[in-house]
């Protein structure tokens, strides 16, 4: 799938990349104090640490993509293959949140379920959560440039309970549940059908 972008947007104009082997490495606080960003845009990271984000809220704000809907599914590794692990198919999304300390569990500016058709291969569902993801990342951000006031925050715990996952749960038990589940169950369904129970917060429309 990376290979998929960086051949779509060879030609994206961008700054040299700063890389760093984690992204609470001192350089990453030296990066931010010295470009001093009104907003940090999270994504694809490790856990980010508490030095991180108080850099980043002392001269703004911080958001993050979290590509599974909260609060009903958080963690990792990857939440479309635990909502297919457990054949929570209408789990099946995006969100994006202010970021805070915990793991997925800031105030939620927006929540989409993947817009799906019930008949993708693996691969094109994880290309297209990602696709959505990445389109709804670039419309919270430009509600959030245009009308910061009018943006959510809505806490997590209003909405529901759900799971957090951890990297180590992640064997190979999941891996064939999400495997067979997707052939036996996912298949004709529509995935971002209404639910019970789902409550999701909509970007405003301007």
């Amino acid at each position: 799938m990376q290979d998929t972008y960086a051949q779509r947007y060879r030609d994206y104009p961008v700054r040299e990349p700063l890389e760093v082997a984690n992204v609470n490495d001192e350089l990453t606080l030296q990066t931010i104090e010295r470009v001093r960003p009104s907003l940090v845009v999270v994504s694809g990271t490790n856990i980010v640490g508490s030095r991180v984000i108080e850099a980043s809220k002392a001269l703004g704000e911080i958001v993050n993509l979290h590509t599974g809907i909260s609060p009903y599914v958080r963690g990792g590794p990857n939440c479309t293959n635990w909502c297919l692990a457990k054949k929570w198919f209408h789990l099946i999304g995006n969100t994006v949140m202010w970021l805070d300390r915990g793991v997925d569990t800031g105030k939620i500016i927006a929540t989409e379920q993947t817009p799906l058709s019930g008949d993708e291969t693996l691969y094109d569902l994880q290309f297209k959560v990602m696709e959505h993801a990445h389109d709804l990342y670039r419309r919270c951000l430009l509600a959030i440039d245009s009308a910061r006031d009018e943006v959510s925050a809505i806490p997590q715990t209003s909405l529901g309970e759900g799971v957090e996952f951890r990297n180590t749960d992640w064997g190979a038990l999941a891996m064939v549940a999400a495997t067979l589940n997707h052939r036996f169950y996912y298949r004709g369904q529509l995935p971002g059908s209404p639910h019970p129970g789902l409550r999701l917060v909509p970007l405003p429309s301007r």
